[in-house]
């Protein structure tokens, strides 16, 4: 009996699962899906992640269904001492926000070098400027001065949820613009500062 051209692929490409092929005779092991970053950590329960962050001072007074929303749209990331978090341009993921550990907010300054601009610790946030922002790049560098344990909260689900729920929206933006306004006012100050120090 002939044989057809199906019969004629070598072994190993006639019944072989997806991880291993050979090509002219030779073993070839395929990758079955991409690598993916280990910061993602197992989703936790819905109850614990409200009661997490009830805990955090930005979402102090909101309601418990308020806080039961952003828990669906939050998930845990775990960084080792001294990675990166984010670096200036990378796109803009959302809101973090530090259960544990240290996080160091810096951005290089000409003539001065790579300039710390805040450390942020447990319980603290960070990135709410890609909420108002568009251009939706990151603005600093944001890396794990200590192992940091954080929520993130993507921005395109939260500006979702906002949109929805208008009382939710006005609470939050209201408490960014104090937060940012005193940032800006501290980042002048430690500007001027340098800038003073320069001229000696």
């Amino acid at each position: 009996m002939g044989m057809g051209p199906d019969d004629r692929r070598p072994p190993n490409e006639a019944g072989d699962d997806d991880a291993t092929r050979s090509r002219a005779g030779v073993p070839i092991v395929l990758l079955s899906r991409p690598v993916s970053t280990p910061n993602p950590l197992p989703p936790i329960s819905e109850a614990r992640m409200v009661d997490a962050l009830g805990r955090i001072p930005l979402f102090d007074g909101l309601t418990p269904p308020q806080l039961a929303r952003l828990a669906r749209i939050a998930s845990e990331r775990l960084y080792g001492s001294g990675e990166a978090i984010f670096r200036i341009g990378d796109p803009s993921e959302g809101l973090f926000i530090v259960l544990e550990g240290t996080v160091k907010i810096t951005r290089e300054i000409a003539d001065v070098g790579d300039e710390t601009l805040a450390v942020l610790r447990t319980g603290q946030h960070f990135g709410e400027m890609s909420l108002i922002d568009d251009a939706a790049t990151r603005s600093a560098n944001a890396s794990a001065h200590h192992r940091v344990r954080a929520l993130l909260l993507p921005r395109r689900d939260l500006r979702d949820l906002m949109f929805v729920d208008r009382e939710l929206a006005n609470e939050l933006l209201w408490r960014f613009v104090r937060l940012l306004t005193r940032r800006v006012r501290e980042a002048n100050d430690r500007l001027a500062m340098l800038s003073a120090s320069s001229r000696f």
